[in-house]
């Protein structure tokens, strides 16, 4: 059984006759806009059938809309629900715990942040007084370069002083000693002539011996004994000839 036809006539908001029809066998809906009478509909559905209990109104939208085959799936869908409520809260409780952790270690990470910008202005710190400090050793460090450079200038101007005396010495020296190895030359060319000399007057003093000492062992006269002394005052020249020489070959 349902409805076919409805037929309204002087009931709340509608004053006029009205006739609905057109109604499904099997599920119907009222819609419309607000305030055009759709919930007065209804109640003069329920006033002809006599309801009055809005407990009643609902049983029988239940059983007309057949919403007690969902009671069971509905009392399923609660219990997933709340396991899914329980399941969230859980899952609240480690994001909780989570977010905790997770601020904590933002804590440590500023801490970390400002200990290492601590860090760079001590380092930079440290920079800046090493820097000061190796400039100071710098400005110390020229300035004895420049008293050693000094100290060197002036050493060495001595030093090539002496050098320039010490190479005259030598000079002269070398001069000197050279002056006299050309008058030793000189003296043992003269002193070698002299004896080359002397020694072809002893060649022939002897020859001049030989042949008076064969006179004189057949004359065996006083002429003899003149020569012999000449041959020996030769004799001697000759020798003394010799060593002075010798002597003049040695300082050379």
């Amino acid at each position: 059984m349902y409805i076919k036809s409805l037929v309204i006539d002087g009931f709340k908001s509608y004053c006029q006759r009205t006739e609905i029809d057109g109604f499904d066998p099997q599920f119907n809906a009222i819609t419309g806009l607000n305030g055009s009478g759709k919930s007065n509909i209804l109640d003069a559905i329920c006033f002809l059938l006599g309801i009055t209990s809005l407990s009643h109104i609902l049983s029988l939208l239940e059983e007309a809309a057949s919403t007690k085959l969902y009671e069971n799936k509905k009392e399923a869908a609660l219990k997933t629900i709340e396991r899914k409520d329980s399941k969230l809260r859980e899952i609240d409780r480690k994001l909780r715990e989570e977010r905790s952790s997770y601020l904590e270690y933002q804590k440590v990470v500023r801490e970390i942040n400002y200990l290492e910008k601590f860090i760079v202005a001590y380092d930079y710190t440290c920079l800046e007084e090493a820097k000061k400090r190796t400039k100071g050793d710098l400005i110390t460090l020229e300035r004895s370069l420049d008293e050693h450079k000094k100290n060197m200038e002036e050493h060495q101007g001595t030093a090539l002083e002496e050098i320039e005396s010490t190479m005259s010495a030598c000079q002269k020296t070398e001069a000197v000693a050279k002056g006299a190895s050309q008058r030793a030359s000189e003296f043992l060319r003269a002193a070698k002539q002299r004896v080359k000399s002397m020694e072809s007057q002893y060649m022939e003093l002897d020859e001049q011996l030989s042949s008076k000492h064969k006179a004189a062992e057949a004359a065996a006269g006083i002429e003899y004994q003149s020569v012999l002394a000449q041959s020996e005052e030769a004799k001697v020249k000759f020798e003394a000839a010799q060593k002075r020489l010798q002597v003049s070959i040695y300082f050379r």
